[in-house]
């Protein structure tokens, strides 16, 4: 046997090397198959994260539409105070108006009738309630005389009145 028994025993030992790099090779191609399921695996949970964000991102988008509508309102409402605040100011000032008009009117009749309006102010130890000695009316022209007669009458510094 000698020099083909050589080469046969060669061969028999390159194709054992080729059979076992075959199977090195189809473990690697597991081991690439095995890793691209990984990465597909990897993928989905990506993209399923994705579509988590995006939803997430759709619900801020509508809850800033929320806020931005109820800044709105209250923008209207604090414009509707404002022109009810105008308002008010406004109808102070027609009845601050018509106070003055009242008092000009008041002081054109009193002077129409020669006297002066002041507000009565109680004499000295007296109550402002016109107690003894002083009565609620001491102008006699707006006394009734049957209500104030003279026994009741109090004695003052001065007499106010006339006839």
């Amino acid at each position: 046997m000698g020099v083909v028994g050589n080469h046969i025993d060669e061969v028999r030992d390159l194709i054992h090397e080729v059979r076992n790099l075959i199977h090195e090779v189809r473990d690697l191609i597991h081991e690439v198959v095995d890793l691209i399921h990984e990465v597909a695996d990897l993928i989905h949970e990506v993209r399923d994260l994705i579509h988590e964000v995006v939803d997430l991102i759709h619900e801020v988008v509508d809850l800033i539409h929320e806020v931005v509508d109820l800044i709105h309102e209250v923008v209207d409402l604090i414009h509707e105070f404002r022109d009810l605040t105008h308002e008010v100011v406004d109808l102070i000032h027609e009845v601050a108006d018509l106070i003055h008009e009242v008092a000009d009117l008041i002081h054109e009749v009193a002077e129409h009738m020669n006297v002066w309006v002041t507000l009565p102010q109680p004499l000295t130890g007296q109550s402002a309630s016109g107690g003894p000695g002083a009565t609620r009316t001491p102008d006699k022209r707006f006394r009734k005389p049957l209500l104030y007669p003279p026994e009741l009458r109090g004695h003052s510094r001065r007499e106010t009145g006339r006839g």
